[in-house]
C-alpha cells in the first residue's frame, strides 16, 4: 500500500511540474529506502510494546516527530542554528535530505553518500532488531 502512495504522489508531482520526470526513479528509490527504515520502526515498537493501542499511538507521535524535524515540513532556516545543528544528524532528516537531494532542491544540507550511509545503517539495525523483538501474536 505504501509504495502505491510513493507512485501516486511521485505521478502527482510529476503531473503539476513540481518534479521533472528525469528525477522519478531516483525520488522512487529514496522514498523506498524510507519506507523500509519506517516500516522496520513500525515493527521494532509493534514488537516491544505491550499494546497495539500503544504502539499505533506512538507510532503517530514519531512519524510526526521525524515529518516536522526533518526540515520538510518546517525549514530549518526559521529554526536556531542550535536546533538544527542537533536534528541534521536524526535518520528522518538525513532520510529528507535525500528527497531534496533526489529532485535536486537546493536546500539540501548534507552530502548524498553520507547521507545514505547513515540511513542504509540505521534501517539495517532496525530491521535486525525488528526481527530480534517481534512476536507474533497466535491467539
Amino acid at each position: 500500500m505504501a509504495t502505491v502512495q510513493i507512485l501516486v504522489i511521485v505521478g502527482a508531482s510529476v503531473l503539476l511540474n513540481l518534479l521533472p520526470f528525469r528525477d522519478v526513479g531516483r525520488v522512487f528509490v529514496v522514498s523506498l529506502l524510507g519506507l523500509v527504515m519506517f516500516l522496520a520502526l513500525g515493527y521494532l515498537m509493534g514488537g516491544w510494546l505491550s499494546s497495539p493501542q500503544l504502539a499505533t499511538n506512538l507510532g503517530a507521535i514519531v512519524q510526526l516527530l521525524a515529518l516536522f524535524l526533518s526540515g520538510l515540513a518546517i525549514p530549518f532556516a526559521i529554526l536556531p542554528n542550535w536546533l538544527t545543528n542537533v536534528i541534521r544528524w536524526i535518520p528522518s532528516t538525513l532520510f529528507g535530505d535525500l528527497i531534496f537531494w533526489a529532485s535536486k532542491n537546493p536546500l539540501q544540507q548534507t552530502g548524498a553518500m553520507l547521507s545514505t550511509s547513515i540511513v542504509l545503517a540505521v534501517t539495517a539495525v532496525l530491521v535486525f532488531l525488528a526481527v530480534r523483538g517481534f512476536k507474533w501474536d497466535v491467539e
